[in-house]
């Protein structure tokens, strides 16, 4: 077995960053390609994107599903991101916290339309799953937070932040088959009116005002990474 010294520790650590750099480049080729080329885009139209060669993707990739699962974990991010920043914005009502969180997520969808719909259509496998997965985890996190914050029973924070997604994700899908800017308007004051009325309702059995949800979040946000 080699001998682990300090110098093949650097060198080991500097050769994971390169090749994490690499596979970033290599991520945002294949979400450029399915975006010029649809989401039937090949592994030859996205290795030329990256001005590379098949044999060089990879390397850093086991084949096209492991491509596309990183595309997924990266817009999973990218997506989480856009909702966070709207989320952590101090001082406003539940109805307008809902109501910007939500419009970020079909503003996110709407900058990558077509790899939204190409892991639309791998949704049985793990690309979809890591999507959601980190979104779901985040926002468990938080409604678990805001819930006792708010003095809300948070056992069904679990079923919340899951059924929130799946719900994101079916309006999603609706919205990028009608995506004019009334159907983006439209579709996302319905999901916001669905979210709020079962927030009103937790709310009410607790006891609670609804805008001491608001009050919830701005107390839980900072915990929540």
């Amino acid at each position: 077995m080699p001998e682990t010294t300090p110098w093949n520790r650097a060198r080991d650590a500097q050769r994971k960053t390169q090749r994490d750099a690499r596979r970033v480049v290599l991520v945002d080729a294949a979400i450029a390609a399915i975006e010029a080329d649809g989401p039937d885009v090949s592994v030859a139209q996205i290795a030329r994107t990256a001005g590379v060669t098949k044999p060089v993707l990879y390397r850093q990739f086991d084949d096209k599903d492991d491509l596309m699962r990183a595309v997924g974990v990266a817009e999973g991010e990218r997506i989480l991101a856009a909702i966070r920043t709207e989320l952590n914005v101090p001082g406003v009502s539940s109805l307008e916290v809902v109501t910007r969180a939500v419009d970020a997520f079909l503003h996110a969808i709407d900058q990558h339309p077509q790899v939204y719909l190409a892991l639309m259509r791998r949704r049985s496998g793990d690309d979809l799953r890591l999507t959601q997965q980190g979104v779901t985890d985040y926002l468990y996190r938080l409604i678990h937070e805001v819930f006792v914050a708010s003095g809300i029973d948070a056992a069904g924070a679990q079923t919340w932040a899951h059924c929130i997604v799946a719900m994101g994700v079916a309006a999603g899908e609706l919205y990028l088959s009608t995506p004019e800017q009334a159907a983006r308007d439209r579709i996302g004051q319905q999901v916001t009116d669905l979210i709020i009325g079962g927030l009103a309702g937790i709310a009410g059995s607790s006891g609670v005002e609804l805008d001491a949800v608001a009050t919830g979040l701005g107390r839980a946000f900072s915990g929540v990474s």
